[in-house]
């Protein structure tokens, strides 16, 4: 199985994520996407490092994805998750190319036109739903030209989308377009918000985004390290 995440600069729950990778599959190619200055986390299998503006978050992120090149079945993930179950990249996959997270919760809340200052007022009105149904944080792909492709949309958006929802804007348009068979799994199953998870139904990662849900990392890692033991 091989695991691709972008981390840059420090996260005091960075390692969580990574020991939650090797704890749920044992055995995995784990390669951290980075740039010259961030350390080296421990467990990963490998770094790969590009000299790019990582102000650009967005542009950053999808050149590592593409530039690593890989030619085989991978999962590319968020940091701020914990991977509680084995995870196959093409029984995943099956016979598409592409696997992206599809929003399950918020569909219906209203875009921030001003969220981190930005100026989204092209979206006035429209909610996360139409505009953002894909969420980057759990994508598997058969290979590296999905993300070369989305690079190239990318770079075609207006310079905002480089530093924050760029790989949304991307990964929308490209999947819309049709150049990759593409099949879509329910945020609920793949990268479930800590409060809508069920006991008796775990998802394959939770997904502390924000913040606040952050900060339950460690506590949840904690219950579900003693659960095994």
């Amino acid at each position: 199985m091989k695991f691709v995440f972008l981390h840059v600069g420090k996260d005091a729950n960075i390692q969580l994520f990574v020991d939650s990778i090797r704890f749920s599959n044992p055995g995995a190619h784990i390669t951290q996407c980075s740039d010259y200055q961030t350390n080296r986390l421990n467990g990963v299998t490998e770094i790969f490092r590009i000299d790019s503006d990582v102000s650009n978050l967005m542009t950053f992120r999808l050149k590592c994805f593409s530039k690593l090149r890989l030619t085989e079945p991978a999962i590319y993930l968020d940091t701020d998750m914990l991977v509680l179950r084995r995870v196959v990249p093409m029984e995943i996959l099956k016979s598409s190319q592409v696997a992206c997270c599809e929003r399950s919760f918020g569909r219906d809340d209203l875009i921030n036109t001003k969220f981190r200052g930005m100026d989204l007022t092209e979206y006035k009105d429209r909610t996360l739903g139409e505009i953002y149904p894909i969420i980057a944080c759990f994508t598997v792909t058969e290979n590296f030209s999905f993300w070369a492709t989305c690079l190239d949309e990318l770079l075609r958006l207006d310079e905002k989308f480089h530093w924050w929802y760029g790989d949304q804007e991307a990964m929308r348009n490209i999947s819309k377009s049709g150049k990759f068979r593409t099949i879509y799994i329910p945020e609920d199953e793949i990268a479930c918000l800590p409060e809508y998870v069920k006991d008796n139904e775990l998802p394959v990662c939770i997904h502390f985004k924000g913040a606040k849900r952050k900060a339950l990392m460690m506590e949840v890692w904690k219950s579900i390290q003693a659960g095994h033991q």
